[in-house]
């Protein structure tokens, strides 16, 4: 049985002074894997059996004590104490921050005489909820707070100029500004 024998070597190793533990773990952790994986098929009990006479006569045939052993389990307990409290006292990175606040929408669809109209103009980024003041909409035309533009130009054909400000909900708020132009085109005849 191998890991006995990787076993045995790592405890009579770590008997002395001058051992990187955290290597030994390592390497004993290796071993106990590859042991695992080969005896699957092997029952608690019958490993066990094997396993206790084994292991004590190799310890004591290798000059291990069970002094030395209580001290070298002493040793690796507190290594991991060690490392598992400097792990807690890591802290956790801090939250990536928003994506800025973007008026996405760059151009509007023109609007028609008479004819119902739809639109919605749209952001990306920001903290939380952004709500969206619109002006400088031609008549008949009005907007929500989320940029939907909806109605039925009723004025003379031409351009506006729509002034868009996007506001969202961190603190402090971060406003954008836009300016689009909303075409408005005579009724077909």
């Amino acid at each position: 049985m191998q890991f006995f024998a990787d076993l045995v070597s790592a405890l009579t190793r770590l008997a002395g002074d001058d051992v990187n533990i955290s290597q030994e773990i390592s390497n004993l952790q290796a071993a106990e894997a590859k042991f695992e994986s080969d005896v699957q098929a092997q029952t608690l009990a019958s490993i066990n059996a094997q396993v206790g006479p084994a292991v004590t006569a190799a310890l004591a045939a290798a000059g291990v004590t069970s002094d030395a052993f209580t001290a070298l389990a002493a040793r690796v307990t507190a290594i991991e104490q060690d490392e598992a409290a400097a792990d807690a006292n890591i802290p956790p990175a801090p939250p990536a921050p928003p994506a800025p606040l973007v008026i996405s929408t760059t151009s509007l669809a023109d609007a028609v005489v008479g004819t119902p109209y739809t639109a919605s103009i749209a952001t990306t980024g920001g903290t939380g909820n952004v709500t969206l003041d619109v002006t400088g909409l031609p008549a008949g035309l009005v907007s929500d707070a989320s940029g939907n533009i909806t109605g039925t130009a009723t004025g003379a054909p031409g351009p506006s100029t729509v002034s868009v400000s996007a506001t969202d909900s961190a603190t402090p708020p971060v406003n954008v500004t836009s300016t689009l132009t909303l075409t408005v085109d005579a009724a077909a005849a």
